[in-house]
């Protein structure tokens, strides 16, 4: 969002505030568009550069990737770059095309206890991968609805006892708004994709009231 230069910056921050809170009480996350594009832009590790390590060093917790992250497809997604990370990386979107399976190193949803209370943690990113620039974004992948995703995997969360859901949305303000009035169950959602800031969370009112 044009806070931070750098990631060392971001870092820095973080841990700050970690420090301030505690380890315990803090959850890290990132909803992507993290690649390394300055000055690499053909398939392999390079095109990631250092950012797994940058991100292992912050200490995220759960991370959802973005569209760009997708520019040589999802598999050499999860070859180059979510095999690296620390991170638990949550897609419960994206399926490979000819396998109709999860890409490896992702999981639809987590389940972590915080002070005794059960958080459901659902990752969704964008179904508009492709631009004008970069046709083939994703082109082995198969990206389904968002909505129709949550709704799912709210479900089977709370199932296990989630009593709060947090959605990791790689998508814009607008839509994630809408995610939250539409969908039960949502209580909040962390999204980014439009490059819109928000100073202060955007209260709606969902299903449930």
């Amino acid at each position: 969002d044009g806070t931070f230069v750098s990631m060392a910056q971001e870092a820095t921050v973080i841990h700050r505030l970690e420090k301030e809170h505690g380890e315990g009480n803090t959850i890290i996350v990132n909803t992507g568009d993290l690649t390394f594009t300055q000055t690499h832009d053909q398939p392999g590790k390079d095109y990631f550069g250092p950012v797994a390590k940058a991100l292992n060093a912050e200490g995220v917790d759960f991370i959802t990737p973005g569209n760009h992250e997708f520019q040589h497809g999802g598999i050499a997604l999860a070859n180059d770059f979510l095999g690296d990370l620390d991170a638990t990386v949550l897609l419960g979107n994206v399926k490979e095309s000819s396998t109709g399976k999860p890409l490896e190193h992702t999981k639809p949803y987590a389940i972590k206890e915080i002070n005794g209370v059960k958080v459901g943690f659902i990752g969704l990113t964008t179904p508009k991968q492709k631009t004008h620039d970069h046709p083939n974004v994703g082109y082995d992948v198969t990206v389904e609805s968002p909505g129709d995703t949550a709704e799912l995997l709210v479900k089977q969360a709370k199932s296990e006892g989630a009593r709060i859901i947090v959605v990791l949305a790689h998508e814009g303000l607008g839509k994630s708004a809408s995610l939250a009035k539409r969908i039960p169950g949502i209580d909040v959602v962390v999204a980014g994709h439009d490059h819109q800031i928000t100073r202060e969370p955007q209260k709606v009112t969902n299903p449930d009231g």
